[in-house]
């Protein structure tokens, strides 16, 4: 039988990876900023704040 998760933690858990992935986007932002690359970080500091952030946060 599939193990049984708790709604809260795979909430926690996605939420979790949501941060993990909106930080490796800033380290990729920052490498190209270095690069001089400012149109292609433009868009993603723009889909970045599309990212859904959880209440209260």
């Amino acid at each position: 039988m599939a193990e049984q998760y708790l709604l809260p933690e795979v909430l926690s858990k996605m939420y979790e990876n949501q941060l993990a992935t909106e930080a490796a986007l800033m380290g990729l932002v920052f490498l190209e900023e270095k690069r001089g690359s400012s149109e292609a970080c433009e868009n993603a500091r723009t889909g970045s704040k599309g990212l859904v952030r959880a209440p209260g946060i």
